[in-house]
């Protein structure tokens, strides 16, 4: 059996700090600078990245309205992308069924919006709360309960 990551106090200390850092960045499409603006799919690569589970982003540029226009589900793409090329030696990201298995502090999760693609990310961080970039209001920690109706996956990071 695999040990999650973030059952490590020493993790989850480092994850903690980071998203810390990040509280009240603006909003900002396509971009990933803490305290001066970051979107929804950057925030999420930029604190794995930060903490060393993503070696580095290759994020392809994307419209502000891609999930309108678009037929391929771009975030999804990225996102796995990212996963599948760039993380740690030593990790893996297995997808969680929450049906069967709660939610875990440092868990991703991943939303449809107004949309019929995924097109929103957030970071699960214990006790019915999630941190994630939102449009008008930036970086800020939320209820899941707001988001839980829009959450279509969820993945938890493992030492292999």
């Amino acid at each position: 059996m695999n040990k999650i990551y973030f059952n490590n106090s020493e993790n989850v200390k480092k994850l903690g700090n980071e998203l810390e850092e990040w509280l009240g960045t603006p909003y900002r499409h396509f971009c990933r600078v803490k305290g001066r603006g970051v979107d929804c799919a950057l925030f999420l690569a930029s604190v794995f990245v930060n903490l060393g589970i993503i070696k580095k982003l290759d994020y392809e540029y994307y419209s502000k309205d891609w999930h309108n226009n678009s037929l391929k589900n771009i975030f999804l793409i990225n996102f796995k992308h990212n996963i599948r090329k760039n993380i740690a030696n030593g990790l893996k990201v297995d997808r969680v069924e929450t049906a069967i298995k709660p939610l875990l502090q440092g868990d991703w999760l991943i939303f449809t919006i107004n949309s019929k693609h995924i097109n929103h990310s957030a970071i699960y961080i214990g006790d019915g709360k999630i941190v994630h970039a939102i449009q008008n209001r930036g970086v800020i920690i939320d209820e899941l309960k707001t988001w839980k109706y829009y959450m279509k996956r969820s993945y938890r990071l493992y030492y292999v």
